[in-house]
């Protein structure tokens, strides 16, 4: 799809629909569309094994016809892009308020601890929710890092992307420069709470249930502080 189309949809729903509660409900009527009616239907009745159920659209702009999910076009309804793909923060494909859309990118999938292995998805380290970034070529799997923040797992997708078809990195190598440039968090033994050592002299301060990043130190009593501090921030906050 292209920017124009993209634009001529968000024209199209800001004109005929206004967003309330994870739904877009008609304020015109029109042929075969009254006033009030709720945009999207059921993609199937009964849910397939392992697939999980979805709303999906039809609209028709100019003549010609688009059928998209309600979740993506709710998306571009309030940031004007059309994602690639879109993960539900809760797991629930129904919950399509826009507070529960995230976009991720082709190469990036969000995994969590209650959700089983499956093939072609790398375990969630440490029990934690993470982003795995997936690079492939040719329909295999070249490899699969997880990172604890989306900004870290992003930025390594979008540099293994240019080592691969910019500057046309051998696939053997591109692992090892992604890691250089991008460590991977490991647990560190320094005995500090919060800090996580991510390469000889780099340790990574994390916070919270959803492993929020602090940032990067060079020691890791500066991790440390600037986990203490945040902690403070938390409680003085609730």
């Amino acid at each position: 799809m292209t920017q124009d189309e993209v634009d001529l949809i968000y024209d199209y729903l800001h004109e005929n629909y206004r967003y309330e509660d994870g739904n877009l409900i008609s304020i015109k009527s029109r042929p075969g569309v009254g006033e009030g009616k709720i945009l999207g239907f059921f993609a199937y009745q009964e849910p397939r094994q392992n697939e999980r159920p979805r709303m999906t659209c039809n609209i028709t702009i100019n003549k010609k016809h688009y059928c998209i999910r309600l979740s993506h076009l709710i998306y571009l309804y309030h940031k004007k892009i059309k994602p690639a793909y879109i993960y539900f923060k809760d797991n629930n494909s129904i919950n399509t308020k826009i507070e529960n859309l995230e976009e991720i990118y082709p190469g990036q999938f969000r995994n969590h601890s209650s959700i089983k292995k499956r093939k072609g998805f790398a375990n969630t380290p440490y029990n934690k929710p993470s982003f795995c970034t997936r690079l492939m070529y040719k329909g295999k799997i070249i490899f699969c890092i997880n990172y604890h923040d989306k900004n870290t797992s992003t930025l390594a997708y979008k540099y293994a992307n240019t080592l691969l078809y910019d500057k046309k990195i051998e696939l053997a190598k591109i692992q090892a420069m992604v890691l250089e440039k991008f460590p991977k968090p490991v647990r560190s033994k320094s005995g500090f709470t919060g800090v996580y050592k991510v390469s000889k002299n780099r340790f990574m301060a994390r916070i919270g249930a959803q492993s929020k990043c602090l940032g990067y130190f060079d020691t890791p009593q500066e991790a440390h502080e600037a986990y203490l501090k945040a902690k403070k921030e938390l409680s003085d906050g609730s």
